[in-house]
């Protein structure tokens, strides 16, 4: 569900060629292993050398390029050991490095390696978009990766705990549901038809984390920070419920699918073919909004209380969706929020022809 990649969480294209060696020379000073630190890409006149320093416990001069390329070949890295060959730099027996927001082949790697030591260099490295990555995610350079990436690393971290409470929170529901013989086609009937029977119980109490004032009822002009309500189904994100389990929406929807609130239909001009529906009113919260599962209840409800993230406005809820049930046949439709309705022509037109039959009798 929060998925990051090296290059969707860095953007090392955002920053500028002068700002990609300030973070590398940061980089250097944090940890701590170097000294004499200079930079001189910024100068302009490098002779092939962005930045020079000293390796503490070996004494070994490091002459540092940095490249803000999306492509690196072995022939630009043989240019890069010739330009610092060439500026007159004291190279021999010391270390180039070569820092770069791409990756190269094995090939590359290997060349531009055994060309550096041929030359005299010592040691001869290559650090690359995934090196750059994985040492930028360590600890101990947050904020240097918040200085330099701003929003972006303030998303990442948002999405990897956001990521670790949805996993917290599906570990907690596993609680609320039943353990399924699926392989029985009479329970995986049932399921279908009523999906709630996946779960252990029926009724559930929600609270906020942030309830004071439970057992009792919030004031007239203070949103609910507690409820009752009905366990419906599991989503691929986490629960839903009956958002009111005695009162349902009116929708109107046409043979493809598309559907929409009939008070906002009531608006419209479209005279296409289409049928109305009483839906019940779902609310989904994510596994991400579920703190806690009181599975026992307390000493005033039996029934599990599922603590979850409110906000002001929805509560717990991200989303609101509707399903239409047919209590005849146990057919159900979902209604999401931007979606078609998962039904096909022919189920628009069954329901049609049901719809009016209906109004006949009426």
């Amino acid at each position: 569900m929060f998925q990051s990649t090296t290059k969707g969480v860095l953007h090392f294209e955002d920053l500028s060629p002068q700002q990609f060696e300030d973070l590398y020379r940061n980089i250097l000073h944090i940890t701590g292993d170097y000294q004499d630190i200079r930079a001189y890409g910024i100068k302009g006149s490098d002779d092939g050398v962005d930045i020079f320093c000293t390796e503490k416990a070996t004494g070994l001069n490091f002459f540092i390029q940095c490249k803000r390329y999306k492509n690196l070949h072995l022939a630009d890295l043989k240019k890069i050991v010739n330009r610092i060959i060439e500026g007159n730099n004291d190279y021999q027996g010391h270390v180039i490095s070569v820092v770069a927001t791409c990756d190269i082949s094995r090939d590359a790697r290997e060349g531009y390696k055994s060309y550096a030591l041929d030359k005299g260099f010592a040691k001869a490295f290559f650090i690359g978009l995934r090196e750059l990555d994985d040492m930028l995610h360590l600890e101990q350079f947050d904020r240097l990766k918040e200085r330099f990436f701003g929003v972006a690393f303030n998303q990442e971290k948002i999405a990897r705990q956001k990521l670790k409470y949805a996993e917290e929170g599906e570990l907690l529901v596993t609680k609320l549901l039943r353990k399924i013989d699926f392989p029985n086609p009479k329970i995986q009937k049932d399921i279908i038809k009523n999906p709630s029977r996946k779960f252990n119980y029926s009724k559930v109490i929600i609270k906020s984390i942030y309830d004071n004032v439970y057992p009792f009822s919030n004031k007239d002009d203070q949103p609910s920070s507690w409820f009752i309500s009905f366990l419906h189904d599991i989503y691929n994100n986490g629960i839903q419920l009956h958002l009111d389990a005695f009162r349902y929406e009116e929708i109107v929807v046409d043979c493809c699918g598309n559907w929409m609130l009939k008070k906002d239909f009531n608006n419209c001009q479209d005279q296409s073919d289409i049928l109305e529906l009483k839906v019940n009113i779902i609310g989904r919260i994510p596994y991400y909004n579920i703190a806690n599962i009181k599975m026992n209840g307390d000493d005033f409800y039996s029934e599990p209380i599922i603590i979850c993230v409110f906000d002001e406005i929805s509560g717990p809820f991200t989303e609101i969706c509707y399903e239409f049930h047919d209590y005849a046949t146990n057919k159900r439709i979902m209604l999401e929020k931007g979606q078609r309705a998962w039904m096909s022509e022919y189920d628009f037109y069954e329901l049609k022809q049901k719809v009016n039959i209906s109004n006949i009798k009426k």
